[in-house]
């Protein structure tokens, strides 16, 4: 059985692919199984092109296939449900590991005992970048709320059997599972692998759409309610602060809710919290929109 399981939910991507999976081929750490989860429509199966076909000859994958598009979560599930390692990490299409991903984790979670461990990502923007999760090699108490960037691809935990998506999820599933991980083992220590493991590449589309507001806030609401009481009230009001500022960012106009909400945040979280408010007015921007990272 491998010691660690790789699951890549794929779709529409079958030009960025090769690089996500020669990215997995390339690692230090070798004991690994892939689970590529084929979310195409049936008309655009991954065993039905001859460009991919020599990448799926390594023995270490295992193809799955819907012949229908699930959605993201949905597909993650279906890999964890064929997963055999005893560690499940994750890989997005279009994103691809440093060689030493999977082995820094690894041994990060075995010198910590830990259940779940995080790693450093890189956002690349072409011409710019930017490095997050590279500073502590741990977060503890609220930090674990305000300080972590939950990632599908920085999260490396325990594959216990029932750990899975929320899969009525659209957006923030990623941080569900982690939240959920988090409350369910009682962790108040995340060990954190300080370097950029993942490079996240920011495709060059409109990422910023009216139909996302909903999606954002029913997924982040969630976490809210289900997760965020074990944290101190002034940690838990900054973070209804941000993700109200942030639903704002998937809506186009609403100049005004924007200000508001800037004002509320900045009042509770201090000066520190301008970052988020540039990100989100320059989101709002169109001509500014594409220079945003996340």
């Amino acid at each position: 059985m491998p010691a660690v399981s790789v699951i890549l939910p794929t779709c529409n991507r079958h030009q960025l692919l090769p690089l996500a999976l020669k990215s997995l081929f390339q690692q230090t750490f070798k004991d690994f199984e892939i689970i590529v989860v084929d979310d195409n429509p049936i008309d655009k199966r991954l065993a039905d092109n001859n460009q991919l076909v020599a990448l799926f000859e390594d023995k270490r994958i295992s193809l799955i296939e819907h012949h229908q598009s699930i959605g993201c979560a949905n597909a993650k599930n279906a890999g964890i449900r064929c997963a055999r390692g005893d560690w499940i990490t994750y890989l997005d299409d279009d994103n691809i590991y440093h060689p030493e991903k999977i082995q820094l984790q690894l041994e990060r979670a075995k010198s910590t005992r830990s259940p779940v461990v995080l790693c450093g990502i890189c956002y690349d923007l072409g011409l710019r970048k930017r490095l997050s999760q590279v500073s502590s090699s741990e977060f503890r108490g609220d930090e674990i709320l305000l300080q972590t960037i939950p990632d599908t691809n920085t999260l490396f935990h325990q594959n216990d059997g029932h750990s899975i998506y929320n899969e009525e999820i659209k957006m923030g599933d990623d941080a569900y599972l982690f939240f959920n991980l988090v409350q369910r083992y009682s962790l108040n220590i995340i060990p954190n692998v300080a370097e950029a493991l993942v490079r996240y590449y920011i495709l060059n589309i409109d990422r910023v759409n009216t139909s996302g507001a909903t999606e954002y806030w029913m997924g982040r609401r969630k976490i809210y309610l289900n997760f965020v009481k074990k944290y101190s009230r002034s940690s838990a009001r900054i973070y209804l602060a941000r993700i109200l500022l942030i639903k704002v960012k998937f809506q186009p106009h609403n100049w005004k809710l924007f200000i508001k909400n800037s004002v509320r945040l900045i009042k509770i979280g201090g000066i520190k919290e301008w970052r988020l408010i540039v990100n989100v007015l320059f989101a709002k921007i169109p001509w500014t929109r594409r220079f945003v990272i996340s």
